[in-house]
């Protein structure tokens, strides 16, 4: 029975593209230092994509919240985008309001994960949404899809669902929805949050119900 996050993380297999949908109020930067406890207890190493700037504001959430940062701030991290390189970043992609390199991103995490297994968090993913015209969203789920089923990782992204709702870019959004192979969707639940399992590798997972912080 799946009864917390750590649980749902442990019914993940290699190879899954995971997507995390949390609306705009929910503290997901505590969602994603549980998901790395869960990966140092199990020695799986983490490397994290940080789109536009995204993992510096997870630290600075998370010193508020008087968390220990010093652990997560030796992560490896690839940037994609943004200005403030706070942290271990060993990697950088740029973009630009008309694409994103994919090929120098690919040529980056090969070179950094060494073809190991890695848990590998993506945050702010959703800011993609409201940064690339639509036939490069197109290209970068495509792109994504071809990186389901590769044994040597387990990819999350997590997605501000509230961003990507509205819009000329909402198709895209469903194909994302489409590509993961588990979807976690997080929703108000009296005064917390719970996660509710809407897609599944594991058929044990679908349907779960989690209370979430």
């Amino acid at each position: 029975m799946v009864k917390d996050v750590f649980s749902l993380f442990s019914c993940l297999h290699p190879g899954e593209t995971v997507l995390v949908e949390y609306p705009s109020e929910f503290p997901s930067e505590v969602l994603f230092s549980k998901l790395l406890v869960w990966a140092e207890d199990r020695g799986i190493p983490v490397v994290v994509d940080d789109v536009l700037d995204t993992f510096p504001q997870y630290l600075s959430r998370l010193e508020l919240r008087a968390v220990n940062v010093e652990g997560i701030s030796s992560i490896p991290i690839i940037k994609i985008g943004g200005n403030w390189k706070v942290g271990n970043v060993v990697g950088s992609v740029d973009v630009d309001k008309h694409s994103l390199g994919t090929e120098y991103y690919e040529r980056a995490y090969a070179e950094i994960t060494g073809r190991e297994f890695v848990l590998n968090p993506v945050l702010g993913f959703h800011k993609f949404f409201l940064n690339l015209p639509n036939r490069e969203l197109l290209r970068l789920i495509r792109n994504i899809s071809t990186f389901v089923g590769k044994r040597d990782r387990v990819a999350v992204y997590f997605l501000n669902v509230d961003a990507v709702k509205s819009g000329s870019f909402y198709g895209y959004y469903h194909l994302l929805r489409e590509v993961s192979t588990t979807l976690l969707s997080i929703e108000r639940s009296g005064d917390g949050y719970v996660g509710r399992v809407l897609k599944a590798a594991d058929d044990g997972l679908m349907g779960a119900k989690i209370p979430l912080p």
